[in-house]
C-alpha cells in the first residue's frame, strides 16, 4: 500500500511545515537501511543515505586511523542537508546530525547487535565499541540535544515490514506518547555482553 497521498499532507500539517523531513538513526545494524527504503517506497519521501551524501560531497574531515573510518563535518552536514527540498527521510547513524521534524532511534538488544555485526565481519575492537554505544544511548542522548520530537524504538523482536507500519504511524501522530516516555533501558545487559565481547 502507497500512503504517499494520506500520509503527507497531515503530517506536514499537524508540524505547521510545508514539507516532512524524518531522521531514521540508531547505532549501525539495527535496521536503519532496511526501514528506509521501506518508509521512502510506502510514503513517496525521497530517500537520503546521510553516509553516501557526506562521501558524495566531501564532507569529511579527517580520517580515524584507529577505528578505520572517516569523521563527518556535523556542521557542513546540516548545512548541505538543509539545502535538499521536498519530503525525505533520511537514513543513517548521523542522520539525526542534520535538521530534522521527526527523529526516531531504532534500539537493539546489545546480544542481537553483537551478533549482527559478527555477521558483517567487524573487529571485535568495532563490535564492542558499538555495542557500548548501544548500551549507553548515544544516538538517542545526542539527537535529544538536536531535535524535540525524539521517539525510540526496541526493533529486537520486529519484522522490517511490521516496524514501518509502526513508525509510519508513530510520524503520523499515534501512539507518540508511549515512545517518547518510553526508554529503552540495556544496563542489565551491559557487563555480561561486553566481557564475551572482549
Amino acid at each position: 500500500m502507497n500512503y504517499s497521498k494520506n500520509f503527507i499532507k497531515p503530517c506536514v500539517g499537524e508540524l505547521g511545515k510545508k514539507a516532512l523531513r524524518v531522521a531514521i538513526t540508531g547505532t549501525p545494524g539495527t535496521g536503519k537501511s532496511t526501514l528506509s527504503k521501506i518508509i521512502s517506497k510506502k510514503t513517496g519521501c525521497l530517500l537520503v543515505d546521510v553516509n553516501d551524501f557526506a562521501e558524495k560531497h566531501g564532507l569529511f574531515t579527517e580520517k580515524d586511523v584507529k577505528r578505520g573510518s572517516w569523521i563527518v563535518d556535523e556542521k557542513k552536514l546540516k548545512k548541505e542537508t538543509d539545502a535538499i527540498e521536498g519530503n525525505i527521510v533520511l537514513d543513517g547513524h548521523m542522520s539525526h546530525f542534520c535538521r530534522a521534524d521527526i527523529v526516531v532511534v531504532l534500539r537493539l538488544n546489545p546480544r542481537e547487535l553483537k551478533k549482527r555485526l559478527s555477521l558483517r565481519g567487524w573487529s571485535a575492537n568495532k563490535i564492542k565499541e558499538n555495542v557500548a554505544a548501544e548500551v549507553l544511548d548515544v544516538c538517542f542522548l545526542e539527537a535529544r540535544k538536536k531535535c524535540k520530537n525524539v521517539f525510540e524504538i526496541d526493533v529486537t523482536e520486529k519484522s522490517p515490514s511490521a516496524l514501518a507500519k509502526e513508525v509510519i504511524a508513530l510520524i503520523c501522530g499515534k501512539n507518540r506518547e508511549k515512545y517518547a516516555q518510553k526508554r529503552v533501558n540495556w544496563s542489565f545487559e551491559f557487563v555480561s555482553v561486553l566481557r564475551e565481547s572482549i
